[in-house]
């Protein structure tokens, strides 16, 4: 898998660095100095211009944010929005499988400007 991420602040740096045992490139906002506390649209242009696929649980700002970038013609590297059922925050093994899962899905096409929800099934 040859995909760039950038996990927003609802990440640990544990689970970028469990990510990439699995051979992910990935930077954890939380865990890098630069990246903290950057707002929503700062933080998705850092991540464009890195070329990486965000990931975030913030669902609701990031969908109407990708919508708002999609009309003003701006690209970004994808966007992955993992919904807090489909794998609790604090379960970072679980995070790690819907993650990857959901790169296996995506592993053949170009996500340029996909928005993808995370493939799993919802946590009891």
């Amino acid at each position: 898998m040859g995909f760039r991420l950038l996990l927003d602040e609802h990440f640990s740096g544990a689970l970028a660095e469990a990510l990439g045992r699995h051979g992910v490139d990935v930077v954890a906002a939380s865990a890098t100095r630069q990246l903290r506390g950057l707002g929503d649209e700062a933080l998705l242009a850092e991540a464009a211009s890195q070329g990486r696929m965000l990931v975030t649980y913030n669902v609701r700002d990031f969908a109407a944010l990708a919508r708002q970038w999609a009309q003003l013609g701006k690209s970004h590297a994808g966007i992955l929005l993992i919904h807090p059922r489909t794998v609790a925050a604090s379960d970072i093994r679980g995070q790690v499988r819907v993650i990857l899962e959901t790169l296996r899905v995506v592993a053949d096409r170009d996500t340029t400007d996909l928005v993808l929800f995370a493939v799993g099934k919802e946590a009891d």
